[in-house]
């Protein structure tokens, strides 16, 4: 802790005050106010860096143009299979919850449920 005369004496609207770096006891009127915001005696004091207030450049970010994706083109067909409600043959919007088609033959396997090991 660095050694600082003793400023214990009066002074008209002035008080006694503590350097926030070195501990030291000073007048108020002697201490600056710091870049972080606490006060500090002027050989405590240092400039804020200027690499504080570098601005880089922005980054172009975006293609020049954008589209959506088309929309899928998806057909789908009703067959004896995917009118079922059983699982891995029915297809959505074709099947009847509690149906079996009088056609249905479970030894006949559509290319998904084959790929996907059933």
């Amino acid at each position: 802790m660095a050694k600082h005369i003793d400023n214990n004496y009066y002074k008209p609207g002035d008080f006694n005050a503590i350097c926030y770096e070195c501990g030291g006891k000073f007048k108020a009127s002697e201490l600056i106010k710091h870049w972080k915001g606490y006060f500090v005696c002027s050989r405590d004091w240092e400039p804020r860096e200027a690499q504080d207030f570098v601005k880089a450049t922005p980054d172009i970010t975006t293609t020049p143009w954008q589209q959506s994706p088309p929309a899928p083109n998806f057909i789908t067909f009703c067959t004896p299979e995917g009118m079922t409600a059983i699982s891995f043959f029915a297809i959505a919007g074709c099947a009847l919850a509690g149906y079996r088609s009088p056609a249905f033959d479970p030894n006949i396997f559509d290319n998904n449920v084959v790929e996907l090991g059933v």
